[in-house]
């Protein structure tokens, strides 16, 4: 697992005591529209890769958007 806006940097995933999935060192970014939040994904698609398996030459690897709305 890799931060896609995080220079591809490695995480580690951990399950806590309420079996709550929690990605150890993913960075957060605060925003403050749309547009921004679309930059981001764009980013983040260009840093994705490529592999090939049995099933299927070439795919896209799997990408996660995480969000957190807060009011302030």
């Amino acid at each position: 697992m890799f931060d896609l806006l995080g220079d591809r940097r490695k995480l580690c995933m951990r399950e806590d005591g309420r079996q709550q999935v929690c990605i150890v060192g993913l960075q957060e970014f605060e925003v403050s529209d749309v547009q921004i939040v679309k930059e981001y994904i764009e980013r983040g698609n260009a840093a994705r890769s490529t592999g090939s398996t049995g099933a299927n030459e070439e795919h896209r690897l799997h990408a996660i958007l995480q969000l957190a709305v807060k009011k302030t």
